[in-house]
């Protein structure tokens, strides 16, 4: 298998909304039956960490599987929950823009009221207003190692391998600086 690192991706995503000047970084996404989920949820944790926030002063988080419609159901869950939240990082692009509509549809703003911040690259977030930031992964690059490590499985009846490609981080519209 090949895929991004997940946690690494994420605590970098939460890295830099905390050094936009955000402190209160909800999480959107992942549930406990996917390791991908958990793994980001991980990273959103260290991130905290690693600025020193405790756990008790980090904004909540709202499992959810990957589709509009539950980015949608949980940013509500997460506005009604009438906790501070400066920002949202979202473990998938498709919650991140279900979360935009919740967001709009209570008539705030992204990202004058809320933060958003993605992650997959999808080439969706170039057309949603406003464009999305996102941890961009390398689709391409995957899709080639994946092909070439089954190949070299098949023809040299070897083992099973597993790689980790990298990422980079789109700052796009979606994040404002609070300084």
């Amino acid at each position: 298998s090949v895929t991004t690192d997940d946690r690494a991706a994420a605590r970098c995503a939460v890295d830099y909304l905390l050094s936009q000047g955000h402190k209160k970084v909800a999480l959107l996404g992942g549930y406990a039956g996917s390791d991908v989920g958990r793994f980001r949820r991980q990273g959103w944790i260290e991130a905290h960490e690693r600025h020193g926030i405790e756990p008790k002063d980090m904004a909540p988080f709202m499992e959810g599987r990957f589709s509009f419609k539950a980015g949608y159901q949980g940013m509500e869950k997460l506005l009604d929950s009438g906790e501070e939240i400066t920002a949202v990082f979202a473990v998938a692009d498709v919650m991140a823009v279900g979360a935009i509509s919740a967001i709009t549809d209570r008539g705030l703003r992204v990202p004058e009221d809320i933060s958003v911040l993605g992650f997959d690259g999808l080439e969706l977030g170039e057309y949603v207003r406003p464009k999305l930031s996102t941890v961009e992964q390398d689709v391409e690059l995957i899709a080639k190692r994946s092909c070439k490590l089954l190949r070299d499985y098949i023809e040299d009846k070897g083992t099973a391998k597993h790689e980790m490609v990298g990422f980079s981080l789109k700052c796009r519209q979606s994040v404002k600086y609070l300084g």
